[in-house]
């Protein structure tokens, strides 16, 4: 089966943390004897974050075929056609290379440029919705009627979150049939327990004191200053907090920390490369995600298979992933409750083998088969397997 993931946001080595969900899925399906996979991930002409210098026209990476065509790069007043630049480097990067599946993980412009060229007319069209600003939604955006368009040129649509679907079906209008919910990952070849003293010692991190992590950009909908506030009002004060991530906020979240007086607790770290976050999260006493909203975060899935207990606002998949013996659930957008969550984190005793064992159940590996089958039924090649996605509860 020929397989084509079209991904804007997939990991180059100029913005090596650039959609690395998108990475590891590829890799697990590569990693199939019955499928063959194109990576199309086109970076603009001239873009400071993408020097042409530091990335290649194609490359091959764990295994997968990775092509980064140049696109011409569009003003924000014409943004709205952006996905013609990437449906031109589509049609110039593949010319005589057909696809039984073309998967978009972005709509704007991925799956508007797939939904649009005559290069995928007779592929099958799959998009997964990640999140609310992959459908243009963001904090406080409305739906787009060119993304609705896209959308329901889309063979299936996968959500991350039963959240993101009931979205798609009931205010975007996509027929129930054609959406179904699929969750993220890990690999547990990486992200597994391990002992925290050990992890502390290779960190430098001190190795009494209770220690909280955040790992998430510095955007608005993951909500820094609300972790602040509820820092200040919690009743439990003698925990750090380090902060992995970088991002356009960190500087304003870096000054509200100087002016709280907070430096001597709150630590930044900025962006940390994947592979050297399961130390992170084995080091923590307890992991922390104070977000707006989330489609299927994978530093969720991360922590509990490095079996760590987790407190988050309950959004997208979040409540799906996060059971009573694995963390703490608090209303989103509210410091109070979240001041109260960090203190049930911090009086509880968490069993952290068996969090890491109930962690490591939904694999990357699964993901990808998951994702197979339903390939296969769209494209007739085994129509009586159709698949049901993962269940509503695995932790």
């Amino acid at each position: 089966m020929n397989v084509l993931f079209a991904s804007h946001l997939y990991p180059n080595p100029a913005q090596p943390l650039h959609g690395v969900f998108v990475a590891e899925l590829a890799a697990a399906m590569a990693s199939r004897s019955d499928v063959e996979l194109d990576v199309f991930a086109p970076v603009a002409w001239g873009s400071r974050t993408a020097p042409g210098s530091k990335i290649p026209a194609s490359r091959v990476e764990r295994g997968v075929n990775v092509a980064h065509p140049k696109r011409l790069p569009v003003p924000s007043p014409l943004s709205k056609f952006r996905w013609m630049t990437y449906a031109s480097a589509l049609r110039n990067t593949f010319p005589r290379r057909t696809w039984d599946v073309v998967h978009s993980h972005w709509m704007d412009p991925d799956a508007m440029a797939a939904a649009h060229s005559p290069r995928t007319s007779r592929s099958r069209l799959v998009a997964t919705i990640h999140g609310h600003a992959t459908l243009g939604l963001g904090l406080k955006g409305r739906n787009s009627p060119n993304i609705r368009t896209a959308l329901l040129r889309m063979d299936h649509v996968v959500a991350v979150s039963s959240e993101l679907r009931s979205l798609l079906v009931e205010d975007f209008r996509i027929p129930p049939e054609r959406v179904s919910v699929r969750f993220n990952g890990i690999d547990p070849s990486r992200f597994r327990y391990q002992e925290k003293a050990a992890a502390r010692n290779r960190l430098n991190l001190p190795a009494h004191r209770k220690i909280l992590l955040h790992v998430a950009r510095f955007s608005p909908e993951k909500r820094h200053r609300l972790l602040l506030d509820a820092l200040g009002l919690c009743p439990v004060q003698d925990f750090a907090v380090h902060l992995v991530g970088d991002g356009p906020l960190r500087g304003e979240i870096e000054h509200e920390v100087h002016r709280r007086h907070l430096n001597g607790r709150v630590t930044f770290h900025g962006g940390i490369p994947h592979q050297d976050l399961p130390d992170w999260f084995a080091a923590a006493d307890a992991f922390c995600l104070s977000s707006a909203h989330e489609g299927c975060p994978v530093v969720i899935h991360e922590a509990l298979a490095c079996g760590t207990p987790v407190v988050a606002t309950r959004v997208g998949a979040v409540p799906d992933l996060l059971g009573t013996a694995n963390g703490v659930l608090c209303t989103p957008e509210d410091p109070g409750a979240l001041a109260l969550a960090l203190q049930e984190i911090w009086s509880r005793p968490w069993d952290r083998p068996g969090i890491a064992r109930r962690g490591s159940s939904h694999t990357w590996q699964s993901v990808a088969d998951d994702h197979v089958r339903l390939y296969r039924t769209l494209a007739n090649l085994d129509p009586d397997k159709a698949p049901q996605g993962p269940p509503k509860e695995w932790n």
